[in-house]
């Protein structure tokens, strides 16, 4: 269970990396693990990512947000839309 503490980093939190991830795939849709592994690594310039990088997935695969293509070892992203594309499409019904 995700239970925070007093001693979190959020920064380093699986919710706030899952949000760069995606932020990252959504600009090229789908990357080779190591090179995804690499750009959350730079972006947030701590080594520890590499120990969190596998609950990031777990986390976004269970919520169907992406994929893991075995053939090509990438990461796919699923569905991204934004707040303001999700209230258009809703005020449209």
């Amino acid at each position: 269970m995700l239970q925070p503490d007093k001693h979190l980093d959020l920064n380093m939190s699986v919710f706030n990396l899952g949000a760069c991830m995606l932020d990252i795939l959504n600009n090229s849709k789908m990357m080779k693990y190591d090179e995804l592994l690499g750009r959350i690594c730079n972006n947030n310039k701590d080594e520890s990512v590499k120990f969190i990088f596998p609950d990031i997935l777990n986390f976004l695969f269970l919520f169907k947000k992406i994929r893991y293509i075995e053939s090509l070892d990438a990461i796919e992203l699923i569905q991204w839309k934004s707040i303001e594309y999700m209230l258009i499409d809703n005020s449209r019904t």
